[in-house]
């Protein structure tokens, strides 16, 4: 999806978790981030502060779904892979607050990106995984032709600011890399956005947020 929109002139930048792009496309990581498991409240791990994957083995597992969102699947099938199983996967979800509701109503248990962790959702529950080696990566592409002033200043100053801050999702403090709370800049994007271009202007296209 994001090449095919990248390719068609939908967007002019995309910022998703890695994936591999055709060379026509250009890409740099913005960050990497540990997984966490969410688990609903009643679930007997919970007691615990931090946990083993493989503890997980028998549960039902919510995932990202599997063609819209590969890279993350093919991370939850990788993590359960070194833990030992093969995990169980009952449903597939496109969004992150959709995953992680489910867990909230107690379908299943999933692994999430740590920023995940600033989604509040009653019922749900963020544990650390002890032992886990496999993590996620954030990246920027745009079109290697790209020659737009606009759109390239773009690209460098999501990767500044990124950069600087550790980046939750929509509508959470944002926290700097060593722990302390930052300010928020306006209009920031979270988890996966889209900087289409407009003829006057370069607008930041998202399901959360816009900038003009």
């Amino acid at each position: 999806e994001l090449t095919k929109l990248l390719d068609d002139e939908r967007v002019d930048i995309a910022v998703s978790w890695a994936c591999d792009v055709p060379a026509q496309i250009e890409s740099r990581i913005l960050r990497t981030e540990p997984l966490m498991a969410v688990l609903p409240e009643s679930h007997w791990l919970c007691a615990r502060p931090r946990i083993q994957l493989a503890d997980l083995a028998p549960d039902r597992f919510i995932a990202f779904a599997a063609d819209e969102h590969a890279e993350m699947y093919q991370t939850l099938v990788a993590a359960c892979g070194e833990a030992g199983f093969t995990p169980s996967v009952k449903f597939e979800v496109n969004k992150s607050s959709g995953l992680v509701s489910l867990v909230a109503s107690g379908l299943g248990v999933a692994l999430v990106p740590s920023s995940a962790r600033f989604l509040k959702i009653a019922g749900a529950t963020y544990r650390p995984l002890e032992g886990c080696n496999v993590d996620v990566q954030l990246m920027i592409a745009w079109r290697s032709a790209e020659r737009s002033p606009a759109v390239l200043r773009a690209v460098r100053i999501i990767r500044e600011l990124v950069s600087n801050f550790v980046v939750p999702f929509a509508g959470a403090p944002m926290f700097g890399a060593t722990g302390e709370m930052r300010e928020v800049p306006p209009g920031f994007m979270a988890e996966r956005d889209f900087i289409r271009r407009d003829r006057k202007s370069t607008r930041l296209n998202s399901s959360h947020t816009d900038i003009s």
